[in-house]
């Protein structure tokens, strides 16, 4: 068969030989193939084999890429988050910087103002020591006005008490001039009331003089009965008796509750005789109280017109 071409049919057939000859096929392929080419199928195996854990570490680390990924993600946000914070903590620091600022103008003006107020202190404790010397000037001249005031009020109480005196005593003299006129126009004051008047001491009353001497009426009371401003005797006016009867009186130009309590007392006094008295107070005026006890004690008013019309 050396040299001989084969047919289509020899290949044909040499081919379907190698199909069924496992023995063949081997021996073909020792013939054919190289010893490089041989290995390839066990080089081919273990470079799968290297390539399956190739892939095997290439998905580990798709795996931990993925979880780089999602921590870079994360880290992402939080470096977004972590910088929104600086953005805000930056603000707030240039916030913090311009406050700072203007604390240090406020500062720098306060304290300006407060050199100021210091010498605002000193001028007005300067002025305070001025006020102080002035104030214990003051008060010395205030302790001698002090004592001249105490004297002119020793001299002013002697003065009001010198014209207290004048003054009562120049009511003395009135009083004594109002009664000697009222004495004078007895019956005419007397008039509306009385007739027959005429004055009467009242020592001289027979009945009142015994009432005394018998102990009756008391040296005291004696005494005050003649302090009486006035005693007459007279006849009251449409008295169904029509005898004859007497008006103690009181006179003062301004009647009052003391001129009617001794008319009251003295005519109390002059009835233990034994006679008919009536009390009676005659005035200018009367004042509203002195006109309630009258009519309480059963004292007579003798108050001039003119007086009531006031």
């Amino acid at each position: 068969m050396t040299g001989m071409a084969l047919t289509p049919a020899d290949i044909e057939e040499f081919i379907s030989a190698l199909h069924d000859d496992a023995g063949l096929r081997e021996r073909v392929r020792g013939a054919i193939l190289s010893d490089d080419f041989l290995a390839l199928p066990g080089i081919t195996a273990r470079v799968e084999e290297s390539l399956d854990r190739l892939t095997q570490r290439v998905d580990g680390l798709a795996a931990r890429t993925d979880e780089v990924a999602r921590g870079l993600a994360t880290l992402t946000v939080r470096t977004d988050a972590l910088a929104q914070r600086m953005d805000q903590l930056t603000a707030r620091m240039d916030e913090f910087a311009q406050r700072m600022d203007q604390l240090t103008a406020r500062m720098d003006e306060l304290a300006v103002r407060m050199d100021q107020l210091t010498a605002r202190m000193d001028e007005l404790a300067v002025r305070m020591d001025q006020l102080t010397a002035r104030m214990d000037e003051l008060a010395v001249r205030m302790d001698q006005l002090t004592a001249r005031m105490d004297e002119l009020t020793d001299a002013l109480t002697r003065l009001v008490a010198r014209i207290d005196h004048m003054d009562g005593r120049l009511g003395n003299v009135e009083g004594g001039l109002y009664e000697l006129k009222y004495e004078r126009n007895l019956g005419a004051h007397l008039a509306r009331l009385y007739r027959k008047v005429s004055r009467v001491i009242p020592a001289d009353v027979d009945a009142v003089a015994n009432a005394y001497e018998s102990g009756l009426i008391s040296e005291d009371e004696w005494d005050d009965l003649h302090r009486v401003d006035m005693v007459a005797s007279a006849t009251r006016r449409k008295s169904p008796s029509g005898g004859a009867m007497f008006v103690l009186l009181e006179i003062s130009l301004t009647v009052d509750e003391r001129d009617v309590a001794r008319a009251s007392r003295r005519a109390d006094i002059m009835r233990r005789a034994a006679v008919e008295v009536e009390a009676a107070v005659g005035g200018e005026k009367i004042n509203a109280g002195a006109i309630t006890l009258a009519r309480e004690l059963g004292v007579t008013v003798l108050i001039s017109k003119e007086a009531d019309a006031a």
